[in-house]
């Protein structure tokens, strides 16, 4: 499964890159990977189930949240709309990403089935993430940053 992990990591680094440059227009400056992530208050996760279970999750800079959900909901929104629509939206931009990726895994016979996104506090991710080994990726883009993190479940 260890390769099969490069494969789907790579792949939603490949649809994370074309998601920023060609659907956001929004300038990388780098992808890497890193060996730890702060989480921030916008965050996501989202399972990959199948004979083993992927786990991905997104964490977004305050910066780059504000300009990529000023740039999906341009229009004026009350505030209850808005605070409802910032809630879900680090799981809305994950879904999008990684179900992108998917179309890559179907080459290399990663059966995978793409779980709906789970409502998650940044404290719960955090103790998840704890003892795992996890992919770290960092996208920076001229806006701030976007971390993917990844990892089997051995649950």
């Amino acid at each position: 499964m260890k390769n099969n992990l490069n494969i789907i990591v790579n792949s939603i680094i490949k649809e994370g890159k074309l998601f920023f440059i060609n659907d956001m227009n929004i300038e990388l400056i780098d992808i890497v990977s890193v060996e730890n992530v702060t989480l921030s208050n916008h965050i996501g996760l989202i399972e990959l189930s199948g004979k083993q279970k992927v786990v991905v999750a997104v964490s977004i800079d305050d910066n780059l949240f504000s300009t990529l959900f000023d740039k999906f909901f341009s229009v004026d929104l009350d505030n209850d709309e808005k605070i409802e629509l910032e809630n879900e939206f680090a799981n809305e931009i994950l879904n999008t990403i990684v179900g992108l990726s998917m179309r890559h895994f179907s080459s290399n016979s990663i059966n995978l089935v793409l779980q709906p996104p789970l409502d998650i506090k940044k404290e719960e991710l955090s103790k998840m993430l704890h003892g795992n080994r996890q992919k770290n990726i960092r996208i920076s883009t001229v806006s701030g940053n976007l971390y993917f993190i990844i990892f089997l479940s051995s649950s």
